[in-house]
């Protein structure tokens, strides 16, 4: 949030109503300055008082980020696969777990650095932290 320059800074200013007396305690300044170094904290506690979004199934597209399996006692890997997913406004970091079959997709993608697409619930399990929940529909985009 706001710009990168470290001397940047932002300057609010406000002024009463004329029609309105001012309050009895009228050491409220009028303006104030935030400094770069509140930016980031301002976007967190921005983010933490919006109000959370409903959960519902949506369909997303994005890369494989990163590989985490493991063998199952068939010797097929399944496991948790880290996305990025492209969004409207920034690319999210997000888990899922795989099964067998589409672990193999996954695999396939990442190595061609391609797109996937699936449907699931994403859920926000810590501050930055995210996982698709109940996925299903897994595919690679360039599958016919």
């Amino acid at each position: 949030m706001g710009p990168q320059d470290e001397r940047s800074a932002l300057s609010l200013t406000a002024t009463w109503s004329r029609t309105l007396p001012l309050p009895a305690a009228a050491e409220t300044p009028s303006s104030v300055r935030l400094r770069h170094d509140m930016f980031s904290k301002i976007g967190r506690l921005a983010a933490r008082l919006r109000p959370p979004r409903p959960l519902r199934k949506s369909r997303f597209i994005g890369l494989v980020d990163s590989l985490h399996g493991a063998p199952d006692e068939r010797g097929r890997v399944r496991g948790e696969v880290q996305l990025l997913l492209m969004n409207q406004d920034e690319n999210i970091k997000a888990r899922v777990t795989l099964d067998a079959d589409d672990y193999r997709k996954a695999l396939e993608a990442h190595g061609a650095g391609g797109f996937v697409t699936l449907v699931g619930t994403l859920e926000m399990t810590g501050e930055r932290t995210r996982r698709i929940v109940d996925p299903t529909k897994f595919r690679c985009l360039n599958e016919e």
